[in-house]
């Protein structure tokens, strides 16, 4: 039986997009790295969760209809 071997963080990094990341200075920024599909099945679990109304805690109602909505 083979052994799964890890991926080298330094490979990770170069395969994966940047996003900029605040740090303890506001003028100095780090680049964190992310993974297209990290990204696309992020949204989709967050979009999921949003039509089931997981994580709503306000509900607009006018007349009859009603919007669950998360505060922000």
């Amino acid at each position: 039986m083979s052994e799964i071997e890890e991926p080298n963080i330094t490979e990770l990094v170069d395969r994966i997009g940047r996003i900029p990341l605040c740090t303890d200075d506001d003028y100095d920024f780090q680049k964190l790295e992310i993974l297209d599909e990290m990204y696309r099945k992020s949204y989709e679990i967050f979009n999921e969760m949003r039509s089931k109304c997981q994580l709503c805690d306000v509900a607009l109602v006018v007349e009859s209809r009603k919007l669950s909505a998360h505060k922000v």
